[in-house]
């Protein structure tokens, strides 16, 4: 069975709105969307009852389409797609709060061939104040900085293991210091206690000095540290309600530390490690990094 093809005339159909009229008011009106999104945005989060801790979640999509002149086209992987495809990525900030979600921000991400090359830029009508090149680390921050100016109600923001790299290190530096939940790699490298870093011994007196800080203690994957956990140290937790009952998981928490290589830095946080066991009885496994002490 096809999928019913969705575009301006079917929206007008569902809204009893005027084809023309509505396609007018979407390509050539001068409405004000980032106002009218903050707007919308305000109105939900005034109205929601806050029943349990509220989250940022951040997160990005891809979009598979055909062409290539179309603003922000590239071929990047695309997960809806499952394979490297011709697609639009965006970045996508919703509200979560307990069973109910909504949308409060999103940016088309431009990477840095498209602002590189301005010819393109301008044959697709981009304004010259957008074509300033952001990682998507750099829009992470900028969403939480709208989340703070809206006065939005959150209580702690999470992210995808694409965020969580220098994550930590970044958030620190700028104004807006927030509690953190960031998945990480299994492979990513854990310390268990602080490490002391220090310069080796100079090994001769010709050369330049020793300058790359080592680890004193040795560290392990989180997926090395996850195996080592006796099971009386898993904790269940109710998280939330699905159509087959109580959603429930195995939470395991332990202090940890991360070394940030680029910034010669230890980041002190608590390891999170998430057990979920499917209907087939295997279990799926996921790893967190938070700044909350």
């Amino acid at each position: 069975m096809q999928n019913e093809l969705i575009n301006i005339k079917r929206f007008s159909e569902d809204l009893d709105a005027i084809n023309h009229q509505m396609q007018h008011f979407i390509t050539e009106s001068n409405l004000d969307v980032r106002s009218s999104f903050d707007h919308v945005s305000k109105e939900v989060s005034s109205t929601l009852t806050k029943r349990k801790l509220s989250g940022l979640i951040i997160d990005e999509s891809g979009l598979v389409t055909k062409g290539d002149k179309s603003l922000g086209v590239r071929l990047p992987y695309c997960g809806n797609a499952g394979k490297i495809t011709n697609s639009w990525v965006a970045m996508f900030a919703c509200i979560s709060n307990g069973d109910f979600a909504y949308m409060v921000n999103d940016k088309l991400y431009l990477d840095l061939d498209w602002h590189n090359d301005q010819v393109l830029c301008q044959n697709t009508g981009m304004s010259k104040e957008n074509r300033t090149f952001n990682t998507k680390l750099k829009l992470t921050v900028y969403f939480i900085r709208k989340q703070v100016e809206n006065v939005f109600s959150s209580d702690y923001m999470q992210g995808d293991s694409l965020y969580s790299d220098r994550a930590n290190s970044y958030m620190s530096n700028t104004p807006y210091r927030y509690l953190l939940m960031l998945n990480i790699h299994f492979d990513q490298k854990i310390f268990t206690r602080n490490l002391d870093l220090s310069l080796p011994y100079r090994k001769s007196p010709k050369g330049p000095s020793p300058f790359k800080l080592n680890k004193t203690i040795p560290n392990m994957n989180v997926s090395e540290h996850m195996e080592s956990i006796p099971s009386r140290n898993w904790k269940k937790i109710e998280v939330r309600n699905s159509a087959k009952g109580k959603f429930t998981i195995e939470y395991h928490n332990v202090q940890s530390f991360i070394w940030d290589k680029n910034l010669d830095l230890t980041e002190p946080g608590m390891l999170v490690i998430r057990k979920t066991i499917s209907a087939k009885n295997k279990s799926e496994i996921k790893y967190s990094f938070t700044n909350a002490n």
